[in-house]
């Protein structure tokens, strides 16, 4: 999902955003279905990165890692750790 014009962003804490999912369970429904949604399209690129040769199952574990290795492999010295 990308944003196509202005966009207004609200935090909400922890216990906040929990007494609202309580509170308002279509809400709860909304939220659950969207991570769902999200969560396929995330395994659909990794698996669309694993058919390139660009990802192993190991690097899925520790996604903050293979993006340094990948951005060490673009530019090399110029990614500081």
């Amino acid at each position: 999902m990308r944003a196509v014009g202005d966009v207004s962003l609200f935090l909400i804490g922890g216990s906040k955003f929990k007494e609202s999912l309580d509170r308002y369970p279509k809400l709860s429904e909304y939220v659950i279905d969207e991570m769902a949604k999200r969560q396929d399209y995330i395994q659909l690129c990794q698996q669309s990165l694993r058919d390139m040769d660009l990802l192993t199952d190991e690097q899925v574990s520790n996604p903050v890692v293979w993006l340094r290795d990948r951005l060490m492999k673009l530019w090399g010295d110029t990614v500081k750790e």
